[in-house]
């Protein structure tokens, strides 16, 4: 179902704001007395009065739920949240209500500028695939709910979001996407475990690759996630580092010692195994400055050359064992 609201009538003023809101609510309650299933409700409003009308809000998540919706996009704009990225306020942002987590038909969950709050019980998205949520208030608790609780779940986005010291994923044999932007300084460790188990799980290799440029920046708490997740994607010939500050320095000292290491007894017990298993060699190819008019050169004397690396590219060959596909 879609409706219009005449724009020759629309005004930004809030008179003109609740005259929507009234509008919506006609409309969504003429759809459900009909009884028919709700395949989407897609709801974006910009920074008006969101407390003012949590009242419809609720009424029209309600709604959809008991109407089976398969897709949720509520994106909610309100004045502490137009501007990305910046810490998110709490004095008037909109609290989803505790109905969504009963939406047992849902497949995709996109909100936006809202409050997830704890569920005191167990949530009910059997058939949830894709959630997406962008500059959302919510805990680790709730994160760990939409992973453990969420069977089918292929795609979770967290960008912008708040609460979090925490972000880890694992056992969700599913997932096949993770994304997870921040800028704020709250978050304290990322692992990632989920890329791995897939790699377990799957019956499949890791694909191999000529080249493989990374330009990143870590916390060294991260590293092992990182490159086991990295190598459970892809098996890379070459693999080239982006040259600039201490971080690199230390994540090049750190790589260069775990891709030498050939003593992998991780797991000999699994029928598929880690990278370390398959990679054969591993060596310091060159180093290519920033410059395009200068000549790429060979690094003789790693920790003695490493903290007079100009702006650049490293680049590490990795000779990888042959498989079978």
């Amino acid at each position: 179902m879609t409706c219009a609201f005449p724009l020759e009538s629309f005004r930004p003023q809030v008179e003109w704001f609740h005259k929507f809101l009234g509008f919506v609510d006609a409309s969504l309650l003429r759809f459900c007395k009909l009884k028919f299933p709700m395949q989407k409700l897609r709801l974006s409003i910009g920074p008006l009065d969101v407390i003012g009308s949590s009242f419809f809000l609720d009424k029209w998540i309600v709604l959809a739920v008991e109407n089976v919706v398969k897709e949720l996009n509520f994106h909610l704009m309100s004045r502490n949240t137009v501007h990305l990225p910046r810490m998110i306020e709490l004095d008037d942002m909109y609290i989803l209500p505790q109905a969504i987590f009963s939406a047992t038909s849902m497949t995709t969950l996109d909100v936006c500028g809202c409050k997830l709050e704890q569920l005191s019980g167990s949530a009910g998205f059997h058939f949830l695939k894709n959630v997406k949520l962008v500059k959302v208030l919510l805990n680790e608790q709730i994160v760990q709910m939409l992973i453990t609780e969420c069977p089918l779940l292929e795609n979770l986005l967290l960008h912008y979001c708040s609460g979090l010291r925490r972000f880890c994923v694992s056992d969700a044999l599913k997932l096949k996407v993770v994304e997870f932007f921040t800028s704020y300084d709250e978050v304290e460790s990322i692992e990632i475990a989920a890329l791995y188990e897939f790699r377990k799980w799957s019956p499949s290799f890791p694909c191999e690759v000529e080249n493989l440029h990374l330009d990143l920046t870590m916390w060294p708490s991260n590293y092992t996630a990182f490159l086991d997740g990295l190598f459970s994607i892809c098996y890379p010939r070459y693999m080239s580092i982006v040259a600039y500050g201490g971080d690199f320095e230390l994540f090049i000292k750190w790589l260069n010692r775990k891709l030498r290491n050939q003593d992998a007894k991780c797991c000999n017990s699994q029928t598929i195994k880690c990278w370390r298993h398959y990679l054969k060699d591993a060596e310091i190819y060159c180093f290519q400055p920033g410059d395009d008019d200068e000549e790429p050169y060979v690094i003789h004397d790693l920790n003695k050359e490493l903290p007079e690396l100009p702006l650049g590219d490293l680049y590490f060959r990795l000779d990888w064992l042959c498989y079978e596909a």
